[in-house]
């Protein structure tokens, strides 16, 4: 798979690297792989639009994860897939800059968006550079080179989670004017509320005495966040980039957990391809020059 038939015999009017099979075979990679940048950029869109996805988690939460996982999943393995069969290499650098404006006009015009899809351009750029230099040194195929750099590209793809976390979070602080959402003050104040309610239960009081009791501890605590919110003022500008960073955290650990499934899903798919007759290992003969004495 990772090796390209060696030149066409004089005379041969065929080019094996450019015959109508294997430029379909091309397109329907590259289709696959812009695919795979835009269901990111769908699932990442629903992150920047409703943030309180995951930092008020509810019933919608789970759903939304899995899809978060598959879209990155798919994408780490066709970002393999792309750099390991798509030839000439330039073909599978054009894919990758159609894969990034993709992204970025289906998520926003902002400029942070493009940063970021700018960011995961040069990783994409490094990442197929350098797995087609590595294909060249070796002797039998193996998905080692993709295996070395799947954790880059996997950090990257949390990056760009985070900046639509972070994105979701300015946009709607200056549409509603807060610091720290009512959603997450009330949720607070819940939990302030849990952590006491029992000791309260086991006091002797009436039952509107321990609803007072609980209604004013709700109360001083909601007074004590919107204290904070106060001093947090100008803070205001750090606020996205240190929840990013601790999304980046979270989320990180958990994909790095599961780095090994883009591979194993790779392998399996080359393996299909394969036997399918999709792709095929061919066999190249090269001359090496040495200085001896």
């Amino acid at each position: 798979m990772a090796k390209r038939p060696s030149p066409a015999p004089a005379g041969s009017s065929k080019s094996p690297g450019f015959d109508t099979a294997h430029l379909i075979k091309v397109a329907v990679i590259i289709v696959a792989f812009i695919c795979a940048a835009a269901y990111l950029a769908t699932v990442n869109m629903e992150l920047q639009n409703d943030y309180f996805l995951l930092l008020t988690p509810s019933a919608v939460t789970i759903p939304w994860l899995i899809r978060l996982g598959v879209a990155i999943i798919l994408f780490v393995m066709l970002s393999g897939v792309l750099s390991v069969l798509v030839r000439p290499i330039w073909l599978a650098l054009i894919a990758c800059v159609l894969a990034v404006v993709i992204y970025a006009m289906l998520l926003g015009s902002d400029s942070a968006t493009w940063t970021a899809a700018a960011v995961l351009g040069a990783a994409l750029f490094f990442f197929v550079l350098y797995v087609g230099k590595q294909l060249k040194n070796q002797i039998n195929f193996s998905a080692h080179p993709f295996s070395d750099m799947k954790l880059m590209l996997l950090s990257v793809l949390t990056v760009l989670t985070c900046v639509s976390f972070g994105l979701g979070y300015v946009k709607d602080s200056t549409r509603h004017n807060y610091i720290i959402p009512s959603q997450v003050n009330s949720a607070l104040g819940d939990f302030v509320v849990l952590l006491v309610q029992e000791s309260i239960d086991k006091q002797p009081l009436k039952p509107e005495q321990k609803k007072a009791a609980i209604d004013q501890i709700r109360k001083t605590a909601v007074s004590g966040l919107e204290g904070m919110e106060k001093n947090l003022g100008p803070y205001k500008s750090s606020i996205p980039a240190l929840l990013g960073v601790t999304l980046f955290s979270i989320l990180s650990t958990v994909l790095f957990l599961l780095g090994f499934v883009p591979l194993l899903l790779a392998r399996l798919l080359f393996a299909l391809l394969k036997a399918t007759g999709f792709a095929k290992i061919t066999t190249e003969t090269r001359e090496v020059k040495h200085l001896v004495i």
